[in-house]
């Protein structure tokens, strides 16, 4: 990566850290923003932050399928989950499922497991970065 790039990426990550600082406290002020900036700098240069490899590619029509998947299963799950709750009859344990993903990449690993905690009746137990897997409990 050339330093030029690599400097623009530090500045758009310091630049959205102070944004992040800034809608936490929901006032902009000389002290909000100083100190926004303080942390920001702080964060970045303490805390280790590994590079994101991102293709540059972005599939307008895969994440419009992918939006609306996820709002089908969120809502079927919200469904399915209020009916386990209404219903007289007992749950049954669940179970717990072992996903292999084909992929190495941490950025994916996470988003995975985002998109799967959030949809009700799911929950991430456990993640094995070197060996791409992600354990889910589901009712």
């Amino acid at each position: 990566m050339s330093r030029g790039r690599g400097i623009i990426q530090q500045l758009v990550l310091l630049i959205s850290l102070v944004l992040l600082w800034l809608m936490l406290w929901d006032s902009i002020t000389v002290v909000t923003v100083v100190t926004g900036i303080v942390l920001a700098f702080i964060v970045t240069r303490v805390f280790y932050l590994p590079p994101i490899v991102l293709s540059g590619r972005f599939n307008v029509w895969h994440a419009a399928v992918f939006g609306l998947w996820f709002l089908y299963s969120v809502l079927h799950a919200s469904i399915e989950v209020a009916w386990y709750a209404f219903r007289r009859k007992a749950v049954g344990a669940g179970s717990v499922v072992a996903c292999d993903l084909r992929t190495s990449s941490d950025l994916v690993l996470t988003l995975i497991a985002d998109t799967a905690s959030l949809i009700p009746g799911s929950i991430i137990i456990d993640s094995d970065r070197a060996m791409g897997m992600l354990y889910l409990h589901f009712l």
